[in-house]
């Protein structure tokens, strides 16, 4: 199933219509608590370690407790928002740029579930993207947790094409 026909699928707009609604009108407290004060923080003052960045706030000291992946995964789109953010003396850009993140990662689950799915792409769709687990917990709890997810899907998908890549010999 390709990119154009899982667009016109009804579950997938139901899906993607119940996400961008939520990233429109419900940030999740987290992301005002925790990871927006920490990216904020890392990117005016130590990109390169942004836990010590934080370290002299000892509040902020555990509030993205996932690793430097995730840090990097998320960093791209994050600066973006802060960029608008600090010119139009704000904060929105930088949450709803943090939920698009995980909008990206979640489609690209998606897809690569359809992949897997081959003949069965439709119940795909159907099983995981309206999943109120999923959409409960990436748009409504504010948690990451579907980029390490998305690590592993991307990862058994790719597994399972059994094409092999040949090292070369230097």
């Amino acid at each position: 199933m390709g990119l154009i026909l899982i667009s016109k699928n009804l579950s997938f707009q139901v899906g993607l219509f119940i996400r961008i609604l939520l990233l429109l009108v419900a940030t999740p407290a987290i992301y005002n608590q925790w990871f927006l004060p920490f990216f904020e923080t890392a990117i005016k003052f130590n990109l390169f370690s942004p836990w010590l960045a934080n370290y002299g706030n000892i509040s902020m000291i555990d509030s993205f407790p996932y690793g430097i992946v995730m840090f990097i995964c998320l960093l791209p789109l994050l600066y973006l928002g802060q960029v608008f953010d600090i010119f139009l003396n704000t904060n929105i850009f930088s949450q709803f740029f943090l939920g698009f993140n995980i909008l990206l990662i979640d489609f690209g689950v998606l897809y690569f579930l359809i992949k897997m799915a081959k003949s069965d792409a439709k119940r795909a769709i159907l099983l995981y993207w309206l999943s109120p687990i999923v959409i409960y917990i990436c748009y409504w709890h504010g948690q990451l947790d579907i980029l390490p997810v998305s690590l592993l899907v991307w990862s058994i998908c790719f597994v399972n094409l059994k094409k092999p890549i040949k090292v070369q010999n230097q």
